[in-house]
Parts: C-alpha cells; sequence; structure tokens
C-alpha cells in the first residue's frame, strides 16, 4: 500500500480544520466507493488526519506511468482510450469528475497492462476549501496540469467533457511524446497542429482524439459513452477488462480470506488523531469477526512499525512532490521559451511580409507610370509624335540653327519675343542637354511634353530648365507641330 499526504493550502484563512476534515471525509468515501467499484482505480484501505494534515491509506499500483511508457502505436491508443473511457463511463455515472487526467496519473499495471486511474482532483479539491463573507464554501484551488486542461476547468466550471478533453491530450502526448504546449497553435482556433508528429495514425482515431480537445464544449464530446462508442468503431480488437479484481485479506495468523467481488473487500479503516474508527459492516457476524481482527492486526501494526513506515512513505511522496513542482517549472520554462520563439518568428515573418508589400508596391508604382507613358505615346493620332519633334528642336537648338527653331514658335509664343533677343540668349548657351522628353497627351490639334532639361552656360555654369512642361499646337500651314507655351 501507499501513504499520501494532503495539507490545507490555505492555513491563514476563515475555514476550520473542522469543515476541511468534513469535506476530506466524504471525499474519502467517495474514492473508497469507486475503488471498490471498478478494478482500474486504486483501493482507498484507510484515511485519517493529525496535526492538521490529512492521510490516505491507497492500494500500491506497480507499473510504469504513461508519461513512462515511452511512444505508443495507434493500435495501442486505441486499446488504452477503449478500456480507460470505460473507467470514466463508470466514473460518470457516479456523477465524479476526475479533473487531473495526464499522462502521470494513468499507471499500466503491471501483469494485464491495464491503465489505472489515479490521483483524483476532488480531494485535493478540499484542501483549498475557503469561508466567504456569505457563509458559503468555495475552493480557492484550481485543480488541474495546464496544457492538459480544458479552458473551462482554468475558470472553476469542471464538467464529464472536461476529462474527455484531458484524456485526448493525454493519448496524444503518448502518441508522439510532445507536450500540447509544444505544438503549433492556430492564432484564431487555438487548435493544435499534432497530427504532423503523428503521421501513421488512423485518420478514425485522429477523428476521434481532435474531436476531443475542441476548445469550444459545443464541438467536443460531452459523454465519455459517445466517444468510447466512436473509439469502438474503428474495429480493433481489445482485450477483454476484467470488471473486479480479487482482494486478499490476510488475517493475524496469516490465514488468507479471498472474495471473488470487489463489493466485498475489506472495510474502510478511518484514524483521527490517536482514535481509530472502523467503517459500519452489516453484512454478517462472521464479517465483523474479519473486521475486529484487522482492525486490531491495523492498530498493532500502525503503534509497532506503522510510525516508521508512514514516515518513509511521506518524506518519499515529499520527495516525489517535490520532483513534479521540478519538472513542472521545466516545462512552463520550455513553454515560454517556445512562445518566445514563436513571437519572434512570427514578428520577422511580418517583417518580410511588410517588405515584400512594398517592394510589390513600388514594381506597381513603376509599372503603372511606365504604362501610362507607353499608352500617351501610343495614342492613335495620324500627327508624328510631339515628343520626337521636341527632341528634333532642341538637337536643332543645340547646333546653333536659331532659323529653323524660331519658324517652330507660335505666333502665341513669339509675341512678347523678339528675334535678338532670342538668339542672343542661345548664343550665351555652350551646351544644351535634353535627359527626357515624355509624352504627357497627343491629339490632332494639341500635344503635352514633359522635358527635364538643363544648359550649361558659357561662364560654366549649368541651369537648369524651370518649366519642364511644353505645350504644342498642330499648324495645318506647315504641316508640322508648333511650340506654343511653356510652364
Amino acid at each position: 500500500m501507499v501513504v499520501k499526504r494532503l495539507k490545507p493550502a490555505n492555513e491563514q484563512n476563515n475555514t476550520s480544520t473542522e469543515l476541511i476534515a468534513k469535506l476530506f471525509k466524504k471525499e474519502a468515501a467517495v474514492l473508497e466507493e469507486l475503488g471498490n467499484g471498478s478494478s482500474q482505480i486504486p483501493k482507498l484501505y484507510g484515511y485519517f488526519s493529525e496535526n492538521d494534515k490529512f492521510y490516505l491509506v491507497q492500494e500500491y499500483v506497480k507499473g510504469i506511468s504513461l508519461s513512462q511508457a515511452g511512444k505508443i502505436t495507434p493500435d495501442q491508443a486505441k486499446t488504452i482510450l477503449l478500456s480507460l473511457l470505460e473507467t470514466l463511463k463508470y466514473i460518470h455515472s457516479k456523477g465524479i469528475i476526475h479533473r487531473d487526467i495526464k499522462p502521470e496519473n494513468i499507471i499500466l499495471r503491471d501483469g494485464d497492462q491495464l491503465p489505472v486511474l489515479i490521483d483524483f482532483g476532488a480531494l485535493k479539491e478540499t484542501m483549498g476549501v475557503v469561508t466567504l463573507g456569505s457563509g458559503s464554501t468555495v475552493s480557492s484551488m484550481v485543480i488541474g496540469t495546464r496544457g492538459f486542461m480544458a479552458p473551462e476547468q482554468s475558470a472553476g466550471r469542471s464538467m464529464f467533457s472536461t476529462d474527455l478533453y484531458a484524456l485526448g491530450l493525454t493519448i496524444i502526448y503518448a502518441l508522439t511524446q510532445k507536450l500540447p504546449i509544444e505544438f503549433a497553435t492556430s492564432q484564431l482556433t487555438g487548435e493544435l497542429d499534432w497530427e504532423s508528429d503523428a503521421p501513421n495514425i488512423d485518420p478514425g482515431l485522429a477523428k476521434v482524439l481532435e474531436k476531443a480537445i475542441q476548445m469550444e464544449l459545443n464541438r467536443r464530446y460531452a459523454m465519455a459513452e459517445e466517444m468510447y462508442q466512436d473509439v469502438q468503431s474503428l474495429h480493433i480488437y481489445t482485450p477483454q477488462l476484467s470488471s473486479s479484481m480479487e482482494t486478499v485479506r490476510v488475517l493475524p495468523n496469516n490465514d488468507y480470506v479471498h472474495s471473488a467481488s470487489s463489493n466485498s473487500t475489506a472495510p474502510t479503516v478511518v484514524f483521527d488523531s490517536d482514535k481509530f474508527y472502523p467503517q459500519e459492516n452489516k453484512s454478517s457476524n462472521n464479517a465483523l469477526t474479519i473486521i475486529a481482527i484487522l482492525v486490531g492486526a491495523v492498530i498493532i501494526a500502525v503503534g509497532v512499525g506503522g510510525g516508521i513506515f508512514m514516515i518513509y512513505q511521506i518524506k518519499k511522496t515529499e520527495a516525489r512532490i517535490a520532483q513534479v513542482e521540478k519538472e513542472k517549472q521545466q516545462v512552463e520554462l520550455k513553454r515560454i521559451e517556445v512562445e518566445q520563439k514563436v513571437a519572434e518568428e512570427t514578428k520577422r515573418q511580418q517583417e518580410l511580409e511588410q517588405q515584400r508589400i512594398e517592394q510589390e508596391r513600388q514594381k506597381l508604382a513603376e509599372e503603372k507610370q511606365r504604362l501610362e507613358r507607353q499608352r500617351a505615346e501610343s495614342v492613335q493620332s495620324t500627327r508624328p509624335s510631339a515628343a520626337d519633334f521636341i527632341r528634333n528642336h532642341y538637337a536643332n537648338l543645340d547646333a546653333g540653327d536659331y532659323s529653323n527653331t524660331w519658324d517652330r514658335l507660335s505666333s502665341n509664343f513669339t509675341s512678347s519675343l523678339s528675334y535678338a533677343d532670342y538668339t542672343d540668349w542661345w548664343n550665351n548657351v555652350a551646351e544644351i542637354r535634353l535627359q527626357d522628353a515624355s509624352l504627357i497627351s497627343q491629339n490632332d490639334s494639341n500635344a503635352r511634353v514633359k522635358v527635364n532639361l538643363s544648359y550649361v552656360m558659357n561662364d560654366g555654369r549649368v541651369v537648369w530648365d524651370q518649366k519642364p512642361f511644353i505645350n504644342l499646337v498642330w499648324d495645318n500651314y506647315s504641316d508640322e507641330w508648333l511650340i506654343d507655351s511653356k510652364n
């Protein structure tokens, strides 16, 4: 057997030890009933309190936990699922919710390899009971394990499907050897991307597990029976599950009493401080005699060697608790590290995406400008290109052909300018630099050209033309373009 110690979480609150003791005994009685009704729940042999600490004396289940078993196959997962769902159907039929299903709380028992469900959360929850100002009581502890705990459980509203959510994640861990926090998570739905780590999984089993771990209650299995039927429909071979476990009771003279039914096991023995109270058993005088013998044996065992055994078990349990807390801290650190990496990668991807969008925007803007220029230059017209006319005009000016260029100015342009002034100005220009002449618009009567134009003067100065837009008109008499104005 094994002795487990439970300690109230809030020793300074207003909740009396008597109330906690009362709730503890109530939950222990439920645990006793569950253990007697299923061979896959440890039997409760006794419970007692001492110095405001509470102890359970339970059946020791020899085996390894699902967290120690290594990666399992899909067929093994189906078999374990069916067996545990049978157990959960029984537990839920009693109105009980386990609240802390995880790989560490499932023991694959030596001998028959059946999964045994341990460490029910209800008893732990009683250790966190506090009394409100109104006189009502609530638990200040949220029972469960990060990663395996359903969303509603963290809000203190556990239900049957809460156990199915944790069971689904537990089986996924056994299939992949990855904790829930190690999987990628959808930012929109919160769903885990775990199937890529289980490539050989049966699609039917994957569908069952995916439904079990849905974040929204209305999309998840509501009852163990429903999930059981879906797993059973996958047509796998499962061994016959035993409905009871043979109990062997040792009498003081080393005789053995065998019972084929779990309902006829030895009664629970309750220790309260230094007093010892057996639970009533009214089956028969013979049973009472056996109980009396068992009580005497337990008292002697407690008086002679029980103290040493309990101290050993308590210290062993404390060491195990410390180890579990350490493992939880390591898991939490790993979760934080994973989240940081995800955040950094998300930020990097967003920056890359922003750069890509900006580059695409620039490309589109350039392409738009190119197309506009091309469209403008390809306007259907019977006239020659006004842009070509401007290029030829400034080439003639650069060559000093002022007479021909003067003839290509409209009367509007020359109305305020004499030919002498015109030639005097251009004689001061040593070089004309026309870098670009782009057609803005053109039809049979008018055209508009944009130029990038500068002049190198005789004294070496470079003067930029401040009026880059040249407006042209078609002269039917000369049958050519004339420069009409600049702006």
